[in-house]
């Protein structure tokens, strides 16, 4: 059977439709991507870069929450925790965003109870009110949700991925992320649980 002109010009301009729409949508999606990764370089106020630029604890800043100290690890003596609100944010509008709020790690050469004065041996950076994670499948996240309640998280698929998950919530304590870790990995359907970190010696270069 022939099939007539009219339709095979009809199909290959469906067929021409949908390669452009494909390849505008992965345009797209590249760019948020990169729009994202800008924002998390972005994302640790000046005075924070200030304390880990010159190796000093972060003790006197008006942003910490929250702190605490415990065991060393990875070879270093002591270890100390930082809660504190982020860099302030505002739409294309001008309309303030919901904080964000970061974890910072102090990490020690030195043993006994680090103060203001002891010199910080190296930094971690992270946001305190989110994790990433991956699903297998769309019930595998509703999953996810039930077992984040406690936190009050909700998820939000990263862009141009239908496995990969961002998982957030308000008003963290210094033990949230570890909480949200600890939930997801008992979660059989969630692979790949990790806090979202932040390169501090990234954004002093912007």
């Amino acid at each position: 059977m022939t099939i007539p002109k009219r339709t095979v010009i009809f199909l290959a301009g469906v067929l021409i439709g949908l390669v452009i729409v494909s390849h505008l949508r992965r345009g797209h999606d590249e760019s948020r991507r990169e729009r994202d990764k800008i924002a998390d370089t972005r994302s640790i106020p000046g005075m924070l870069l200030d304390y880990a630029q010159r190796g000093q604890a972060i003790h006197n800043d008006k942003g910490v929450l929250a702190a605490e100290t415990g065991p060393g690890a990875e070879g270093f003596a002591r270890t100390r925790r930082v809660l504190t609100g982020g860099r302030a944010r505002f739409d294309e509008a001008g309309n303030r965003l919901p904080d964000e709020y970061l974890l910072i790690t102090e990490y020690y050469t030195a043993p006994g109870e680090p103060g203001p004065a002891s010199p910080v041996a190296r930094y971690d950076f992270a946001y305190a009110d989110r994790v990433r994670f991956e699903a297998r499948s769309p019930a595998d996240r509703v999953a996810a949700f039930e077992a984040l309640r406690p936190l009050g998280a909700h998820l939000r698929l990263d862009p141009g991925s239908t496995t990969r998950v961002t998982a957030s919530w308000p008003k963290p304590a210094l033990d949230s992320v570890d909480r949200a870790v600890a939930l997801l990995k008992a979660v059989p359907g969630v692979t790949g649980v990790a806090p979202v970190a932040l390169d501090w010696k990234t954004q002093l270069m912007k």
